[in-house]
Parts: structure tokens; C-alpha cells; sequence
């Protein structure tokens, strides 16, 4: 990856979307803490291990190669933060990347969501030598997967060992890249 085409970031419509800042880190606390929006993530996070995940991301962004990028959702408009966005395990073997979006719960219903992913989807094939890009959802989480489709991702089946066992997949490739039949996360 190329560091300095990550950090540049990309703006949609609505949303200026930055790499993680220090300025960030009430945001991402709020967003990773808060047990509403982590119900179909994984436990919420206690607020040292929330600002010890924070500190991390910010380490790792600054890699040469990194491993996962979180991005910050501003408006334009200047408002509050709306959330995050992240192109996590990023994996330029294989030409893939997970992605991730969370948003602060008073944004809902907003069409922010789709606006934010679309973004990163088109930013991701854009500036990463990236063939697929992926997410992983709780079958439970209806909104992520009417998200993931109005995203233009595919729902895919997959092996049904691992660590995202149980998950939904979807996936989207880059427009000029064939999808191979057999795919493993």
C-alpha cells in the first residue's frame, strides 16, 4: 500500500472522509464502547481498552505497509463526526480487504451509510492494489446486509470453519478483475 495515497483520504456528496487523527479518539471511544452499536460486533469495549484500540489504529496507519486503515466521517457542513470507516486485514497477497463501517447511532436513517461505504469502495480499488473487498456480517444484522447490497456487494456463501463462522459474506470486486469461483477469508 502506498502510505501517502491512504492518507489523503476521499470526499463523497456529503462526507469528508480522513484518515484517524488524535482528534479522533473521542469518536472512536464513543463508537466502540457503546453496547447498542457493538451488539452484532463483538463486546463492547471498556473505555482503556477502547482508547488502547484507538492508539493502535493510529499505529498502524502509520506503517508502511498497514495492516488496517480507520477512517473518520465528517460532513461537510462542519457538524459532528459520524462515525467510522475502515479497510481492515489488508491483505495485498491476495488482493483483499475487509471492510468496516459504524456509525454514531443519532445518524441513522440518513442515507450516510451507503454514501460512506460506496466512498470506500471506490477509493479502495482506487488508490490499493486490491482485487475484492469484503465484510463480514451477523446474520442477524439485517441493516448491514440491506447496506452491503445498496453498496453493490454480493452475498457469497463460504466455508463455514473459522473464525467467521456463522457471518454472512459479501463481496465486491474491483470492476476490471474476473471473480474466481472459490474464495477464502
Amino acid at each position: 500500500m502506498n502510505p501517502s495515497a491512504a492518507a489523503a483520504g476521499f470526499e463523497t456528496p456529503r462526507l469528508r472522509v480522513r484518515p484517524l487523527a488524535d482528534a479522533d479518539e473521542a469518536l472512536y471511544c464513543g463508537l466502540y464502547t457503546d453496547a447498542e452499536l457493538m451488539r452484532y460486533v463483538g463486546a463492547p469495549l471498556p473505555a482503556a481498552a477502547a482508547q488502547r484500540s484507538f492508539r493502535a489504529a493510529l499505529a498502524a496507519a502509520a506503517r508502511p505497509q498497514p495492516p488496517h486503515l480507520y477512517l473518520s466521517l465528517r460532513p461537510h457542513d462542519g457538524g459532528a463526526a459520524v462515525g467510522v470507516c475502515a479497510l481492515r486485514a489488508i491483505d495485498t497477497a491476495a488482493s483483499r480487504a475487509e471492510l468496516g463501517l459504524m456509525l454514531r447511532r443519532e445518524t441513522f436513517a440518513q442515507g450516510y451509510a451507503c454514501e460512506a461505504l460506496s466512498g470506500l469502495i471506490a477509493w479502495g480499488f482506487r488508490r490499493l492494489p486490491l482485487a475484492q473487498l469484503y465484510s463480514l456480517t451477523d446474520p442477524a444484522n439485517l441493516r448491514a446486509r440491506r447496506l452491503a447490497e445498496r453498496a453493490g456487494m454480493k452475498y457469497q456463501p463460504h466455508p463455514a470453519a473459522g473464525p467467521a463462522e456463522g457471518a454472512c459474506l459479501f463481496v465486491v470486486y474491483r470492476p476490471d478483475v474476473q471473480p474466481s469461483t472459490t474464495t477464502s477469508h
